[in-house]
Protein backbone atom coordinates (compact mmCIF):
# COMPACT_ATOMS: atom_id res chain seq x y z
CA UNK A 1 0.00 0.00 0.00
CA UNK A 2 0.86 3.49 -1.03
CA UNK A 3 0.91 5.64 1.99
CA UNK A 4 0.33 9.63 1.88
CA UNK A 5 1.01 11.85 4.58
CA UNK A 6 -2.64 12.46 5.28
CA UNK A 7 -3.44 8.86 5.52
CA UNK A 8 -0.55 8.39 7.84
CA UNK A 9 -1.44 11.52 10.06
CA UNK A 10 -4.75 9.79 9.95
CA UNK A 11 -3.87 6.56 11.21
CA UNK A 12 -1.64 7.86 13.90
CA UNK A 13 -4.22 10.56 15.43
CA UNK A 14 -6.97 8.02 15.34
CA UNK A 15 -5.18 4.88 16.73
CA UNK A 16 -3.88 7.61 19.21
CA UNK A 17 -7.60 8.45 20.41
CA UNK A 18 -8.59 5.02 20.80
CA UNK A 19 -5.60 4.08 23.05
CA UNK A 20 -6.90 7.41 25.07
CA UNK A 21 -10.08 5.64 25.68
CA UNK A 22 -9.04 2.77 26.85
CA UNK A 23 -9.37 0.20 23.71
CA UNK A 24 -6.95 -2.33 23.25
CA UNK A 25 -3.85 -2.15 20.32
CA UNK A 26 -5.98 -5.42 18.35
CA UNK A 27 -8.81 -4.00 19.15
CA UNK A 28 -8.12 -0.76 18.07
CA UNK A 29 -6.47 -1.97 14.93
CA UNK A 30 -9.79 -4.02 13.66
CA UNK A 31 -12.00 -1.22 14.53
CA UNK A 32 -9.12 1.15 11.85
CA UNK A 33 -9.40 -1.48 9.35
CA UNK A 34 -13.93 -1.14 9.70
CA UNK A 35 -13.45 2.36 9.42
CA UNK A 36 -11.29 2.31 6.21
CA UNK A 37 -8.60 3.96 8.07
CA UNK A 38 -6.27 0.68 7.33
CA UNK A 39 -6.54 -1.38 4.37
CA UNK A 40 -7.89 -5.06 5.43
CA UNK A 41 -4.38 -6.13 3.93
CA UNK A 42 -1.99 -4.18 6.00
CA UNK A 43 -4.49 -4.26 9.49
CA UNK A 44 -4.63 -7.85 9.30
CA UNK A 45 -0.57 -8.13 8.66
CA UNK A 46 -0.18 -6.04 12.00
CA UNK A 47 -3.05 -7.66 14.14
CA UNK A 48 -1.52 -11.07 12.84
CA UNK A 49 1.90 -9.93 14.06
CA UNK A 50 0.71 -8.84 17.35
CA UNK A 51 -1.11 -12.09 18.42
CA UNK A 52 2.15 -13.38 17.79
CA UNK A 53 3.83 -11.96 20.04
CA UNK A 54 6.12 -9.07 17.88
CA UNK A 55 5.88 -5.69 19.43
CA UNK A 56 4.05 -2.85 17.91
CA UNK A 57 6.71 -1.61 15.88
CA UNK A 58 8.35 -4.66 14.20
CA UNK A 59 4.55 -5.49 13.65
CA UNK A 60 4.38 -2.39 11.83
CA UNK A 61 7.81 -2.92 10.39
CA UNK A 62 6.47 -6.40 8.75
CA UNK A 63 3.63 -4.54 7.18
CA UNK A 64 6.17 -2.33 5.56
CA UNK A 65 4.57 1.13 7.36
CA UNK A 66 7.10 3.98 6.70
CA UNK A 67 10.55 3.65 9.11
CA UNK A 68 10.00 6.74 10.39
CA UNK A 69 6.84 5.59 11.81
CA UNK A 70 8.17 2.65 13.21
CA UNK A 71 11.19 4.58 14.70
CA UNK A 72 8.75 6.85 16.80
CA UNK A 73 6.68 3.93 17.54
CA UNK A 74 9.76 2.48 18.81
CA UNK A 75 10.99 4.58 21.19
CA UNK A 76 7.29 5.46 22.23
CA UNK A 77 7.89 1.05 23.61
CA UNK A 78 10.80 2.46 25.24
CA UNK A 79 9.63 4.36 27.70
CA UNK A 80 6.04 3.13 27.80
CA UNK A 81 3.60 5.80 25.89
CA UNK A 82 2.19 4.69 22.94
CA UNK A 83 0.48 8.16 22.96
CA UNK A 84 3.12 10.42 22.73
CA UNK A 85 4.66 8.59 20.09
CA UNK A 86 1.89 8.46 18.09
CA UNK A 87 0.75 12.25 18.32
CA UNK A 88 4.40 12.89 17.14
CA UNK A 89 3.95 10.64 14.21
CA UNK A 90 0.30 12.76 13.56
CA UNK A 91 1.84 16.31 13.87
CA UNK A 92 5.24 15.36 11.08
CA UNK A 93 2.91 14.13 8.91
CA UNK A 94 0.42 16.45 9.18
CA UNK A 95 3.61 19.33 8.78
CA UNK A 96 3.90 17.29 5.89
CA UNK A 97 1.01 17.06 4.29
CA UNK A 98 0.54 20.87 4.82
CA UNK A 99 3.57 21.54 2.75
CA UNK A 100 3.08 19.22 -0.30
CA UNK A 101 -0.29 20.76 -0.41
CA UNK A 102 0.60 24.53 0.05
CA UNK A 103 3.59 23.53 -2.77
CA UNK A 104 0.51 21.85 -5.03
CA UNK A 105 -1.91 25.20 -4.93
CA UNK A 106 0.87 27.52 -5.60
CA UNK A 107 2.42 26.13 -8.58
CA UNK A 108 -0.82 25.07 -9.92
CA UNK A 109 -2.00 28.46 -11.15
CA UNK A 110 1.28 29.36 -12.92
CA UNK A 111 1.26 26.20 -14.77
CA UNK A 112 -2.19 26.75 -16.19
CA UNK A 113 -0.94 30.10 -17.15
CA UNK A 114 2.24 28.67 -18.72
CA UNK A 115 0.12 25.97 -20.84
CA UNK A 116 -2.33 28.90 -22.05
CA UNK A 117 0.21 30.55 -22.67
CA UNK A 118 1.94 27.90 -25.19
CA UNK A 119 -1.82 26.90 -26.81
CA UNK A 120 -2.17 30.41 -27.45
CA UNK A 121 1.10 30.40 -29.29
CA UNK A 122 0.84 27.41 -30.90
CA UNK A 123 -2.63 28.50 -32.36
CA UNK A 124 -0.98 31.69 -33.37
CA UNK A 125 1.51 30.06 -35.46
CA UNK A 126 -0.89 27.32 -37.23
CA UNK A 127 -4.07 28.73 -37.33
CA UNK A 128 -4.43 32.57 -37.41
CA UNK A 129 -1.33 33.88 -39.23
CA UNK A 130 -1.01 31.21 -42.55
CA UNK A 131 -4.72 32.75 -43.31
CA UNK A 132 -3.18 36.16 -43.39
CA UNK A 133 -0.62 35.02 -45.28
CA UNK A 134 -3.02 33.80 -47.55
CA UNK A 135 -4.89 36.95 -47.83
CA UNK A 136 -1.99 38.92 -48.34
CA UNK A 137 -0.71 36.92 -51.36
CA UNK A 138 -3.90 37.17 -53.04
CA UNK A 139 -4.01 41.18 -52.97
CA UNK A 140 -0.45 41.75 -53.92
CA UNK A 141 0.61 43.84 -51.33
CA UNK A 142 3.85 45.08 -50.77
CA UNK A 143 4.83 43.39 -46.88
CA UNK A 144 6.64 45.43 -44.16
CA UNK A 145 9.83 43.44 -42.63
CA UNK A 146 7.83 42.62 -39.44
CA UNK A 147 5.16 40.76 -41.16
CA UNK A 148 7.96 39.16 -43.67
CA UNK A 149 9.66 37.87 -40.31
CA UNK A 150 6.16 36.85 -38.79
CA UNK A 151 5.47 35.03 -42.03
CA UNK A 152 8.55 33.65 -42.14
CA UNK A 153 8.46 32.26 -38.39
CA UNK A 154 5.02 30.55 -39.35
CA UNK A 155 6.17 28.67 -42.03
CA UNK A 156 9.10 27.84 -40.09
CA UNK A 157 7.20 27.01 -37.34
CA UNK A 158 4.70 24.71 -39.57
CA UNK A 159 7.47 21.93 -40.47
CA UNK A 160 9.37 22.37 -36.79
CA UNK A 161 6.43 22.25 -34.53
CA UNK A 162 5.31 18.57 -36.37
CA UNK A 163 9.05 17.16 -35.63
CA UNK A 164 9.33 18.82 -32.11
CA UNK A 165 6.17 17.27 -31.00
CA UNK A 166 7.01 13.51 -32.73
CA UNK A 167 10.44 13.95 -30.68
CA UNK A 168 8.68 14.78 -27.56
CA UNK A 169 6.65 12.21 -28.15
CA UNK A 170 9.53 9.98 -28.67
CA UNK A 171 11.04 11.20 -25.51
CA UNK A 172 8.38 10.57 -23.26
CA UNK A 173 8.02 7.54 -24.33
CA UNK A 174 11.55 6.38 -23.92
CA UNK A 175 11.70 7.90 -20.67
CA UNK A 176 8.31 5.59 -19.63
CA UNK A 177 9.76 3.22 -20.93
CA UNK A 178 13.70 3.17 -19.18
CA UNK A 179 11.49 4.13 -15.88
CA UNK A 180 9.61 0.64 -16.42
CA UNK A 181 12.07 -1.39 -16.93
CA UNK A 182 15.00 0.56 -14.50
CA UNK A 183 13.25 2.75 -11.65
CA UNK A 184 16.06 3.03 -9.45
CA UNK A 185 18.64 3.61 -12.34
CA UNK A 186 16.17 6.72 -13.64
CA UNK A 187 15.46 8.24 -9.77
CA UNK A 188 19.11 8.24 -9.75
CA UNK A 189 19.45 10.03 -12.63
CA UNK A 190 16.99 12.32 -11.61
CA UNK A 191 18.53 12.82 -8.55
CA UNK A 192 21.72 13.85 -9.12
CA UNK A 193 20.25 16.20 -12.22
CA UNK A 194 18.53 17.99 -9.95
CA UNK A 195 21.42 19.08 -7.53
CA UNK A 196 23.52 19.93 -10.40
CA UNK A 197 20.75 22.11 -12.01
CA UNK A 198 21.32 25.97 -11.29
CA UNK A 199 18.16 26.93 -9.57
CA UNK A 200 17.27 23.90 -8.61
CA UNK A 201 19.97 22.77 -6.47
CA UNK A 202 19.16 25.74 -4.20
CA UNK A 203 15.96 24.62 -3.51
CA UNK A 204 16.80 21.12 -3.45
CA UNK A 205 19.62 22.35 -0.62
CA UNK A 206 16.67 23.55 1.22
CA UNK A 207 14.31 20.40 0.82
CA UNK A 208 17.18 18.26 2.21
CA UNK A 209 17.80 20.31 4.99
CA UNK A 210 13.98 20.78 5.95
CA UNK A 211 13.93 16.71 5.83
CA UNK A 212 17.13 16.13 7.81
CA UNK A 213 16.37 18.91 10.45
CA UNK A 214 12.59 17.77 10.98
CA UNK A 215 13.15 14.01 11.02
CA UNK A 216 16.69 14.12 12.95
CA UNK A 217 14.75 16.68 15.26
CA UNK A 218 11.82 14.70 15.97
CA UNK A 219 13.46 11.55 16.62
CA UNK A 220 16.01 12.67 18.86
CA UNK A 221 12.89 14.69 20.61
CA UNK A 222 11.17 10.97 21.14
CA UNK A 223 14.41 9.80 22.47
CA UNK A 224 15.46 7.54 20.08
CA UNK A 225 19.41 7.23 20.08
CA UNK A 226 21.26 9.32 18.00
CA UNK A 227 23.10 6.26 16.02
CA UNK A 228 19.24 4.40 15.55
CA UNK A 229 18.13 8.24 14.18
CA UNK A 230 20.68 8.61 11.73
CA UNK A 231 20.12 4.65 10.42
CA UNK A 232 16.30 5.62 10.03
CA UNK A 233 17.17 8.27 8.24
CA UNK A 234 19.47 6.51 5.93
CA UNK A 235 16.52 3.57 5.21
CA UNK A 236 13.95 6.69 4.70
CA UNK A 237 15.67 9.40 2.62
CA UNK A 238 13.87 9.91 -0.26
CA UNK A 239 16.96 10.64 -2.15
CA UNK A 240 19.42 8.11 -2.94
CA UNK A 241 22.16 10.28 -2.89
CA UNK A 242 21.34 11.54 0.27
CA UNK A 243 20.62 8.20 2.03
CA UNK A 244 24.26 7.52 0.71
CA UNK A 245 25.83 10.43 2.50
CA UNK A 246 23.95 9.75 5.84
CA UNK A 247 25.11 6.28 5.75
CA UNK A 248 28.80 8.12 5.82
CA UNK A 249 27.98 10.21 8.41
CA UNK A 250 26.71 6.84 10.68
CA UNK A 251 30.13 5.49 9.83
CA UNK A 252 32.08 8.35 10.85
CA UNK A 253 29.84 8.72 13.98
CA UNK A 254 30.92 4.85 14.54
CA UNK A 255 34.78 6.13 13.84
CA UNK A 256 33.94 8.23 16.82
CA UNK A 257 33.88 11.62 14.85
CA UNK A 258 31.03 14.63 16.23
CA UNK A 259 28.10 14.62 14.07
CA UNK A 260 29.25 18.33 13.15
CA UNK A 261 32.32 16.98 11.45
CA UNK A 262 30.46 14.13 10.01
CA UNK A 263 28.09 16.26 8.36
CA UNK A 264 30.50 18.79 7.23
CA UNK A 265 32.28 16.42 5.74
CA UNK A 266 29.51 14.25 4.02
CA UNK A 267 26.50 16.50 3.90
CA UNK A 268 27.65 20.19 3.55
CA UNK A 269 27.86 20.23 -0.24
CA UNK A 270 23.78 19.02 0.07
CA UNK A 271 21.99 21.48 3.04
CA UNK A 272 22.37 25.17 3.53
CA UNK A 273 25.44 26.72 4.57
CA UNK A 274 23.87 26.98 8.33
CA UNK A 275 23.18 23.48 8.88
CA UNK A 276 26.40 22.55 10.01
CA UNK A 277 26.91 25.79 12.23
CA UNK A 278 23.38 24.68 14.31
CA UNK A 279 24.17 21.55 14.65
CA UNK A 280 27.57 22.58 16.23
CA UNK A 281 26.22 25.20 18.05
CA UNK A 282 23.07 22.10 19.44
CA UNK A 283 26.24 20.02 20.32
CA UNK A 284 28.01 22.23 22.59
CA UNK A 285 24.21 23.24 23.96
CA UNK A 286 23.33 19.84 24.81
CA UNK A 287 19.58 20.83 22.93
CA UNK A 288 20.36 19.46 19.93
CA UNK A 289 16.73 18.00 19.04
CA UNK A 290 15.40 21.60 19.99
CA UNK A 291 17.94 23.26 17.48
CA UNK A 292 17.06 20.87 14.58
CA UNK A 293 13.53 21.41 15.16
CA UNK A 294 13.83 25.44 15.23
CA UNK A 295 15.68 24.78 12.28
CA UNK A 296 12.91 23.00 10.72
CA UNK A 297 10.79 25.76 11.69
CA UNK A 298 12.96 28.63 9.53
CA UNK A 299 13.82 26.40 6.54
CA UNK A 300 9.79 25.61 6.28
CA UNK A 301 8.97 29.29 6.26
CA UNK A 302 11.99 30.62 3.99
CA UNK A 303 10.67 27.51 1.71
CA UNK A 304 7.21 28.95 1.83
CA UNK A 305 8.57 32.43 1.24
CA UNK A 306 10.13 31.08 -1.94
CA UNK A 307 7.45 29.41 -3.30
CA UNK A 308 5.18 32.78 -2.93
CA UNK A 309 7.96 34.90 -4.15
CA UNK A 310 8.57 32.28 -7.29
CA UNK A 311 5.01 32.25 -8.29
CA UNK A 312 4.63 35.72 -7.84
CA UNK A 313 6.78 36.87 -10.20
CA UNK A 314 6.10 34.07 -12.79
CA UNK A 315 1.98 35.04 -13.27
CA UNK A 316 3.28 38.18 -14.49
CA UNK A 317 5.78 37.41 -16.40
CA UNK A 318 3.99 35.02 -18.21
CA UNK A 319 1.02 37.22 -18.89
CA UNK A 320 3.48 39.83 -20.25
CA UNK A 321 5.13 37.50 -22.15
CA UNK A 322 1.96 36.08 -23.91
CA UNK A 323 0.67 40.08 -23.98
CA UNK A 324 3.98 40.96 -25.61
CA UNK A 325 3.41 38.00 -28.17
CA UNK A 326 -0.03 39.17 -29.37
CA UNK A 327 0.61 42.97 -29.66
CA UNK A 328 4.17 41.91 -32.11
CA UNK A 329 1.44 39.60 -33.85
CA UNK A 330 -1.31 42.21 -34.13
CA UNK A 331 1.32 44.96 -35.36
CA UNK A 332 2.27 42.77 -37.78
CA UNK A 333 -0.79 41.45 -39.38
CA UNK A 334 -2.36 45.23 -39.56
CA UNK A 335 0.38 47.36 -40.71
CA UNK A 336 0.36 46.04 -44.48
CA UNK A 337 -3.75 47.02 -44.06
CA UNK A 338 -2.60 50.35 -42.65
CA UNK A 339 0.01 50.71 -45.69
CA UNK A 340 -2.69 50.42 -47.56
CA UNK A 341 -5.13 52.51 -46.75
CA UNK A 342 -2.61 55.40 -46.32
CA UNK A 343 -1.66 54.96 -50.21
CA UNK A 344 -5.26 55.07 -51.14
Amino acid sequence: MGWTFNQLAQFSGQLRHLLQCGVPLVTSIELLIQQKVLSPSVGRSVTNHLEQGASFSKALQKSNLPPFMVSLVAAAEQYGDYERGLKQCEQFYQTQAKITQEIRQACTYPAIVMVLVIASFIFLLSTVLPRFEELYTTMGLELPWLTKVLFTMTDIAGVVLPIIGVMLMVLIGLLVYLGIRSPKQMRSYGERLSFRVFGLRAWMKFRVTHYLALQLGSLLHSGVPLLQAIECLHLRAPWRIIAVRIGFVRDALLEGKTLEQACGEYLNQYTISTFTQYIAIAERTGKLDQTLQSLSGMVEATMKQQIERFTKLLEPILISCLGFLLALAVLALFLPMLQMVQSL
